[in-house]
């Protein structure tokens, strides 16, 4: 059975360009940005604004572009996550191709993700770990689980482009810190703590040996290539 039970906290598409490209958040948006932010010794800016159910931003950087679909930072939500994965993408992803059907010609492309599953402590989070990770037996009782692999398949629709599958697995403590100030001074640190969650990085990306580019005709279809194999391990684990 499917697992559909992650929530994201962030999801990502990020592009190199084969050559310098402008491109604008209000371009895709047809509004202006919330906030907009620069450092120029970075050579990087970034524009940010209301979206779907959180804040979509813009991050521009001589060499790349990246739009991050992130959830709202609020006080009611001390840890913020989007709703479940499949409606956020369903909310995201057209605005993404709609931008790439427009992009430059790309050297690289990917998709990434955030995302989290909360579990009533440790054990039910290594167990439901484990029913993810067929190439691990995971101790329930065990500690500081961390599991992060690589596992490169060829492209369906680019037979020569290698796509990079990068996941990481592992169960986290989820909490909220912040100083205290006494006087002029800070004082000691305030930790909240919200409970566990498991915890899933998706780094989706087509491998730095491809040295060709990829035409803005065929941008649409690698990416969507690229969101479906993370779907297909967000669902179904650590298949090869």
């Amino acid at each position: 059975m499917a697992n559909t039970d992650w929530r994201p906290e962030i999801l990502r598409l990020t592009a190199f360009p084969a050559a310098l490209h402008e491109t604008s958040w209000q371009s895709l948006t047809g509004a202006p940005p919330a906030e907009t932010s620069a450092q120029p010794r970075l050579d990087q800016s970034q524009e940010a604004g209301p979206f779907a159910n959180g804040l979509l931003r813009l991050i521009k950087e001589k060499a790349r572009i990246e739009w991050r679909y992130e959830a709202l930072d609020t006080q009611d939500e001390p840890l913020p996550q989007l709703g479940p994965m499949s409606a956020e993408l369903s909310q995201w992803r057209p605005s993404m191709l709609r931008w790439l059907e427009g992009a430059p010609a790309l050297r690289r492309v990917a998709f990434g993700a955030v995302l989290r599953h909360e579990v009533p402590d440790k054990e039910a989070g290594y167990l439901y770990l484990g029913s993810l990770l067929n190439a691990v037996k995971l101790d329930p009782t065990a500690s500081d689980f961390l599991y992060r692999i690589n596992r490169p398949r060829k492209s369906q629709s680019h037979p020569e482009v290698s796509i990079n599958r990068l996941t990481t697995w592992s169960v986290i403590t989820q909490a909220r810190f912040g100083i205290r100030l006494v006087g002029l001074h800070a004082g000691p640190l305030d930790v909240e703590r919200y409970g566990l969650a498991c915890r899933l990085e998706l780094d989706i990306n087509t491998a730095a040996e491809f040295t060709g580019t990829f035409q803005p005709n065929e941008l649409p279809g690698i990416f969507k290539e690229l969101v479906d194999l993370g779907t297909e391990i967000a669902e179904g684990g650590d298949i090869e």
